[in-house]
Formats: structure tokens, sequence, C-alpha cells
């Protein structure tokens, strides 16, 4: 008994800290998402309020008629020339130089000066701004923070911030399979950070965003698909997705080796283990960015690693309690044996015994109890023996009692994250936030899939 509470023990706090995991990965995802508090409210208008009648500030000084602003070239730095085949390409990390003419009309306007080079009143400086088809790139200024009209060019350092990450995400995400994957055509323009790109010449077939690097792209593929093949061959070879316990020995009917069950735990753990390292690779190819593992990953590594970790403890609970079983019946019946054995030769003894009919009595009670423990051990022994797999879906879905529920719907919920992970990679370049319903949902799934192991494991001992 003190074993089989230790064993509920175990399953308990296990199940407890699955939900203390979710609980905090959850309440770091619903601060980030929490409006700040402390922002002051826009201020309202009132019915006491007068309308002045003073202007408003111009924001920039109006181009001149005579102006001709136009982005004429663009190159990355250090590939000007016309042969080089880098010189139209460049992606995030990268300097491009923009050539504009009439730059000088352009500088003027964001500092606020008119063609005389003086002051313009209630006006406010602005920097000059990247646009990418027709998408201004917040948070990117012209290099050093000086252009220079004189040479007409203007340098910006490609980078990802928080300000423009959801413009580079519309840019580079959900790329196309084919000539469009590693590089893709892309309007570049410049303008005021308040206005709207100046005219340009560079269209999309005189300029591509790399979205990928070729040859980092090759070495990371390829390093993903070494990583499948040895999970897949381990767990085809190994019994690294396999439920413990004993192995089955023999061949089955197709000649093959026989093998133990997969666990549905294990697979799911290898699941999102696979998958959130495919998706690092590919977002760092494309970002450069290191930190990108958000709290809704962790959250489901720790319900995948949680789950596991009970599994395997509740079955390990269950051999133990099965063993212990096995020995105490065993140690019985050949009681049960030994004692049958000397009322027989007492109620075959010659003259018969005066307690005949008691001795009888007695004997056809410890042979009914016999009768029930070799019963009991021959079930024992059924359930301890060696399990063999009958495929990977029925594997996963199924145990003693057939296909279960609890079983079908981990899995189900189980692809469906998946995909949506696989989608918010592929189209975001970023690692999903979970709602906090989502996670929960899964977090009971695995819940509910520990849970009916420990009847389980009562309804063996019961027996």
């Amino acid at each position: 008994m003190k074993r089989n509470a230790s064993v509920y023990t175990w399953a308990i706090s296990i199940a407890a800290w699955m939900f203390i995991c979710t609980s905090l990965s959850l309440g770091t995802t619903a601060h980030a998402q929490t409006p700040d508090a402390t922002r002051s409210p826009a201020p309202s208008a009132t019915a006491t309020q007068t309308p002045t009648t003073s202007p408003s500030p111009a924001q920039s000084p109006d181009v001149s008629p005579g102006s001709n602003v136009e982005v004429t070239d663009v190159y990355r730095l250090g590939h000007s020339s016309e042969s080089d085949k880098d010189r139209n390409r460049a992606g995030i990390g990268d300097i491009i130089v923009i050539k504009v003419r009439d730059l000088i009309t352009l500088v003027n306007q964001a500092k606020c000066l008119d063609k005389s080079g003086k002051k313009v009143p209630d006006c406010r400086d602005q920097q000059i701004a990247l646009f990418l088809d027709g998408r201004k790139i917040n948070g990117i200024v012209p290099e050093s923070g000086a252009p220079r009209p004189e040479d007409e060019t203007l340098q910006f350092h490609l980078q990802r911030n928080l300000d423009n990450d959801e413009a580079w995400a519309d840019l580079l995400g959900a790329p196309l399979l084919g000539s469009g994957f590693f590089r893709r055509p892309t309007e570049v323009s410049v303008g005021l950070e308040s206005g709207y790109p100046e005219p340009t010449i560079v269209k999309a077939q005189n300029f591509s965003l790399t979205r990928i690097r070729e040859i980092r792209f090759w070495v990371c593929t390829i390093g993903v698909l070494l990583l499948l093949y040895l999970i897949l061959r381990l767990a085809k070879r190994s019994d690294i997705l396999r439920d413990s316990g004993p192995a089955p020995t023999g061949n089955d009917a197709r000649g093959k080796e026989k093998r133990k069950p997969f666990s549905l735990a294990r697979c799911q753990m290898a699941f999102w283990f696979f998958w959130v390292i495919a998706s690092f690779l590919y977002i760092w190819q494309i970002t450069g960015a290191y930190d990108i593992i958000t709290a809704s990953v962790l959250g489901l590594i720790g319900i995948g690693a949680g789950t596991a970790l009970g599994a395997a403890v509740i079955d390990v609970g269950k051999r133990e309690d099965t063993t212990s079983q096995l020995a105490s019946l065993e140690a019985e019946k050949t009681t049960l044996t030994s004692d049958i054995a000397s009322l027989d030769s007492q109620i075959k003894a010659s003259p018969p015994p005066a307690n005949l009919s008691e001795l009888q009595q007695t004997k056809g009670t410890k042979e009914t109890r016999l009768n029930l423990v070799n019963a009991q051990i021959t079930d024992l022994k059924a359930a301890a023996s060696a399990q063999e797999s009958q495929g990977f879906v029925k594997d996963i879905l199924t145990d003693a009692t057939g296909v279960t529920f609890h079983r079908f719907q981990m899995a189900v919920w189980t692809i469906v994250l998946g995909f949506i992970f696989i989608y918010s990679v592929w189209s975001r370049l970023s690692m999903p936030e979970f709602s906090a319903t989502l996670l929960a949902l899964l977090g009971i799934s695995a819940g509910t899939y520990i849970g009916f192991k420990i009847p389980e494991q009562q309804q063996t001992q019961s027996q």
C-alpha cells in the first residue's frame, strides 16, 4: 500500500507541476498582452472648450514646383559595379545605397528649410524614411543620420526591430516556392517619415530583397533533414519513442522482429521538439534573430515533457505493483497447494478420521481459493507480459481496452496546434503566442491522458 500511495503522490505531483508551468506561461502571455494602465487617456473635448483660430503647424514646407526628387538607383554597399551579380540584391543586415535626384530638396524639406536655406516657421523636422513596396520601414534612418546631398546618395542599414517587425513579416513572410523563395522583387523609394514615397525608377524588376541566403539555407536544411532522419531511425531501431517495459521476443507474422508499442506522450514530445528546432533555424535564417522562443513555446514543451514524465511514473508503478502482487499470489498458491495435499492425505487415511466432513469442507474451500489465485496469476502475467506494437496509429490511440477518446483528443489537438504553429512561423516569421484557452485545452487533454492511467492501475490492483 505504501508503494501505491507513493505512485499516486508522484502522479498528483506531476499533474500539479504541469498545471503550474502552464499557468506561469499563460500568465506571462497575458501580462505581455495587457494594455499599459499607466498610459494617460486621450483628452476628450468638452462643451466649455473654445475653438482657437490659430493655424495648425505645418508638417514640412511644400516642395517647390520645380523640384525633381526621384530615386534613380539602388545597390548593395560594396557592390557598386554593374557587373556584380550581388549589386541589386540585399537582405536584413546589409547596407543599401540609394541615389536620389534633387536630394537637396528632400533634405531641406526634412530640415524645414526653404529654397534660400532659411528655417520655415511652425514646421517640425523629420527623418527621411525608407519605403519598400510602398511600405515605410520604421526605425530605419539614413546611416550616420547625415545624407550627402552633394553626392545625391543615402545609405540605409536594413535591420529588424520592434518598430518594423510587422513590415518585414509582410515583405519576407509566406515565401512562394519557386524563383521567389530566396529573393523577393521589391520596389525601393524614400520619403519623409510622415509623408508618401517619392517617385522611383527602381521597380520590382530592378531590385530584390534577399529573403534567405542560399548557402545558409542549404546548410540548415541538411541539418534539419538529418535531425528528422535520426529521429525516425531511432524511433524505428530503438525504444526512444516507445513505451517502457519488457520488449517482446520473436518475430511477427511478417517475419519482422517484434517491437514495443509507440508511446503517445513521447511522440508528442518529439513532435514539438522537432518543429521548435526547425522553426528556430528558419526564422534565424531570414531575420538573424535569436531571442524568438515565446512563452507559449515553453508552455508546449513543458506540457509535452510533463505528460511523458507522468506517464512513465505511472507505468513504472504498474509494473512494480504487478510484480509485488505476483510474488504474493505465487507464495499463496504454494501454501494452498501444500495445504490441499496435506488435507487430501488426511481424508484418505484409514481408518477415516473423526472430522472427515470438516476436512473435506476445508479442502473444498482451499481448492476454490486456489482456482481464484490461479486465475489472478494468469491475468497478472498477461498484463505484465511484453506488449507488441500493432502499428503507429493504433499504438498511440489504443490501450488495453481499445481505442480511447482521451488519447484521440490529445492526438487531434496536438496536430491542430502544430498546424497553427507552422503557419505562424511560415507567414509571420515568429513563433506563435497561443491564447490561454488553447494552451489550457492542450494541458487538460494531457492531464486527462495521465489521469486515465491511474484508474487502469487501480483496476489491476483490485483483481
